[in-house]
């Protein structure tokens, strides 16, 4: 069979996907609906509260968010109002949060305006993972891969989760994108806004390189064969050296900044980049942990491939059946998908979030294996429509059935409501009252849900506390472990007051002897 007729079995195969249609023009809507369904579907998503899994997460977020609408954008500092006087605590440049801000002042609530950002980042991303399999494979196991983006539990729960993490994929896969099209063409234009998209992926979240520069080097691979080797090796050479080797600079300027302003207070000095390179990248001991390997393996099947790694399977059986290119691209995908965990073991066992890193990776993988694994086990066109919608469906049903994937759903339909100790200080404080809390770890989201500032106290802290924070400025004190009055958070001179809620005292000066 040659190529021609192949093209048009798999464009036949793309159609089956979303309904049957068979006249050219539903085919160039395939894409755009399939988009158009995922931001649909999402839009009541948008007014949830941050309460939800990984709320510690979001509500960091999206108080740079709401600190910048409130207070102008200042991209060399990050606020995150809960350790009192360290107002600025940066982890990543805040592209994301600044531009969200600018939603907020056209009178968009926060938390609306910082999802529909995610959502547009999420969707963004998916275009572009497109965009890439069309070229690489072809419309069939692109419009596999982009309704499975759209439906699989992990990407309802995530889709439209307040954190950057899908602007720094976007921008890993439009690298990928331009580079690719710089080595095919030579584009100067593609590899100079691939440079700029590059340094954006860093600096917004570096777990995300990993893999984009698997990614990356697949395409190369996948360029080669379809061109001669002395034409394109020079501009191959600078799309995998250069351009990600140029990305270094302003990632070890933005750290070292990052780490200057954390090292200004000792209750944010812990978070700078040299405290944290265990929580990064793990031990060696957790890294020979099967554990840890089950539970990232039990997450990625049950939110993403499905029940019993369907999607792997069938990626696995593509790689057998396939020819010498679909070898190459389904191997390229799946080391896609290994590379960023295998270099920030920590974050994803710990956090189930960071698996958006590999999420484009993951669905084009299913969506590779599905279509080829279609092409090669029958014959007839009707049977190769039929096995590849057949294929798509039993992941997305198999993910759903899994108590992890319906856990996703479940959250995806209604947040938890708001914690009671957050509408309490509602109740009880005003705006403009600052708040300390104690046994709550430093997770900002009571405060960001009652809409408060104040300072944040872990146990191990309580010596550093006052060092740089006068204790006359803070009005209440609150605990998230009711029933126990706090002891030894306060200093001398300084006492508590009951009010009407159990967790929450006024804080009183005591009278001088």
């Amino acid at each position: 069979m040659d190529d021609s007729h192949r093209d048009v079995l798999v464009e036949n195969v793309a159609v089956t996907v979303v309904g049957g249609a068979s006249n050219r023009g539903r085919k160039a809507w395939t894409p755009f609906l399939l988009v158009l369904i995922g931001l649909t579907v999402r839009i009541p998503q948008l007014w949830h509260p941050l309460t939800g899994s990984h709320s510690f997460r979001q509500t960091q977020t999206a108080f740079a968010v709401s600190e910048f609408a409130r207070h102008g954008v200042d991209l060399l500092n990050v606020p995150l109002p809960i350790f009192g006087t360290q107002r600025s605590v940066p982890f990543e440049f805040p592209i994301f949060q600044a531009a969200a801000a600018e939603i907020v002042r056209l009178g968009v609530p926060v938390i609306p305006a910082s999802r529909g950002l995610a959502l547009a980042m999420f969707e963004a991303a998916a275009v572009v993972m497109y965009l890439l399999l069309r070229r690489w494979h072809g419309q069939a196991s692109a419009v596999v891969a982009l309704g499975l983006y759209q439906v699989l539990p992990f990407g309802l729960l995530w889709g439209a989760a307040v954190l950057v993490d899908f602007s720094s994929v976007t921008f890993g896969l439009l690298m990928v994108l331009l580079l690719d099209t710089f080595v095919r063409t030579g584009s100067r234009l593609a590899c100079g806004v691939a440079l700029l998209s590059a340094w954006l992926m860093v600096l917004v979240k570096v777990t995300s390189a990993p893999t984009a520069g698997i990614w990356l080097l697949t395409g190369v691979c996948l360029a080669l064969l379809d061109h001669r080797w002395k034409a394109v090796r020079r501009r191959a050479l600078v799309a995998v050296l250069a351009v990600p080797a140029s990305a270094l600079l302003p990632l070890v300027l933005w750290t070292r900044h990052a780490d200057n302003v954390k090292a200004q207070s000792p209750l944010t000095d812990w978070l700078t980049s040299q405290h944290l390179q265990t929580w990064n990248f793990g031990t060696v001991a957790q890294r020979l942990d099967p554990a840890t390997y089950e539970l990232v393996l039990e997450r990625f099947t049950g939110e993403v491939t499905g029940l019993f790694g369907l999607g792997i399977v069938f990626a696995l059986a593509g790689i057998v059946l396939g020819r010498p290119r679909e070898r190459i691209l389904l191997v390229g995908l799946l080391l896609a998908v290994l590379g960023s965990p295998l270099v920030f073991w920590n974050l994803f066992v710990v956090h189930s979030y960071y698996l958006i890193a590999v999420y484009p990776a993951a669905v084009s993988l299913v969506g590779v294996g599905a279509a080829t694994c279609a092409q090669r086990l029958t014959v007839a066109g009707w049977a190769r429509r039929a096995m590849v919608t057949l294929l798509a469906l039993l992941v997305v049903t198999g993910a759903w059935a899994t108590p992890r994937g319906a856990a996703d759903v479940r959250e995806y339909l209604a947040s938890p409501p708001v914690p009671r100790l957050a509408l309490e200080l509602r109740r009880l404080t005003s705006p403009h009252d600052q708040i300390v809390l104690v046994d709550c770890g430093w997770s900002p989201w009571v405060l960001f849900n009652a809409d408060r500032t104040g300072l944040m106290i872990r146990p191990e802290a309580r010596a550093d506390a006052w060092t740089d924070n006068n204790p006359g400025r803070f009005a209440y004190l609150a605990s998230c472990l009711p029933g126990a009055l706090p002891v030894g958070y306060l200093p001398s001179g300084y006492g508590l007051e009951a009010t009407d809620a159990e967790e929450v005292w006024r804080i009183v000066r005591k009278p001088s002897t």
